[in-house]
């Protein structure tokens, strides 16, 4: 076999070689160059053990070296910088040591650790009671009000730092008109929170463990009392003793109308289906009658009118006057 050609002019072959592999490095790395680049990446705490980190850092900024697609991979990752938190305690203003956690190949870190300073507070879940409030509430209405969680009385539990949760007041803010006593039901009524009398995010407080709200919305049942209310009540009479003979009782009338408005505590005028009026009496009557009667009621309620007319409508059937005695005539005498 003849290799001669393989090894004539070998050291061209060699210089071209070189050229060629120069040219394809060249060409790699105008398109994936190395890099020196600040990356933002996560800071990760461990072990916490009971404990919350108030206002943790997110994002910590290390300075990289590596190509171009390994550092994007690198970004785009959740690695970065781990606390250990194995045996600290609870206190503000400690310091500790975030490790470097990069395992992205091809790219190497400038600072192996960053220092933080970090305040720990005990991680507790504490519950309350929910208050619902009635901002709109008509005066002279009272109320009773619970908060229910499946079909029950529930409370509200926060999960967070001790030194918050132990000062919070959960609170619902019932916002529409109650201007009429009764029960009121409502779905899906938002929790919100008060710290030292003042209303709080808890969604906008940075922790880790984040806080957690057990129920974050509730149903809510109110009972209304008290008050004022109007309303119509119709009113009722009876007609006592005997008319006349030959007469006939037609209709007993109320005007100017047989309802009047009542007026009053919202729980006395809730219990009025009707009011009575003194009884009239037709003894006797022998033609239509009028009567005046007040509208009486208790209980503060009062009524609009305060009196009505009864008109007793009579009319004559048959005459009851005893017939006149036919004559009897007198026998005739016989001369």
């Amino acid at each position: 076999m003849n290799v001669g050609w393989l090894i004539g002019n070998w050291r061209l072959k060699i210089l071209a070689l070189g050229l060629t592999l120069s040219l394809l490095g060249a060409v790699s790395f105008s398109q994936n160059p190395i890099e020196f680049r600040p990356v933002p990446v996560n800071v990760e705490f461990a072990n916490p053990h009971g404990l919350v980190v108030m206002n943790p850092p997110k994002k910590q900024t290390l300075t990289v070296v590596g190509l171009k697609d390994a550092i994007d991979r690198l970004q785009a990752s959740s690695v970065g910088l781990t606390v250990d938190l194995t045996d600290a305690r609870p206190g503000p203003n400690q310091t500790f040591t975030g490790r470097t956690k990069v395992t992205v190949p091809g790219v190497t870190v400038q600072q192996d650790s960053t220092q933080f300073v970090l305040s720990l507070d005990t991680y507790e879940r504490q519950p309350m009671d929910i208050t619902v409030r009635t901002p709109q509430l008509a005066p002279g209405l009272t109320k009773s009000a619970q908060a229910i969680c499946n079909n029950s009385q529930c409370q509200e539990a926060v999960s967070g730092p001790s030194s918050l949760v132990t000062t919070l007041k959960a609170v619902v803010d019932y916002d529409s008109p109650i201007t009429t006593p009764g029960q009121l039901f409502s779905g899906n009524q938002r929790v919100f929170f008060e710290a030292n009398g003042k209303k709080l995010d808890l969604n906008q407080v940075s922790t880790f463990p984040p806080i957690l709200i057990d129920q974050p919305t509730v149903d809510v049942k109110i009972d209304v009392q008290g008050g004022t209310l109007t309303r119509a009540v119709g009113l009722t009479v009876k007609a006592t003793g005997t008319q006349a003979c030959g007469y006939t009782l037609n209709s007993l009338d109320i005007q100017p109308n047989a309802f009047v408005n009542v007026s009053g505590p919202s729980d006395a005028v809730a219990r009025l289906s009707s009011i009575s009026l003194e009884d009239v009496s037709i003894a006797g009557a022998t033609a239509t009658a009028v009567f005046q009667r007040p509208v009486r009621t208790q209980n503060g309620v009062s009524a609009e009118p305060s009196s009505v007319r009864v008109v007793a409508n009579l009319t004559q059937a048959f005459s009851c006057a005893a017939p006149s005695p036919t004559p009897t005539p007198s026998p005739s005498r016989t001369p």
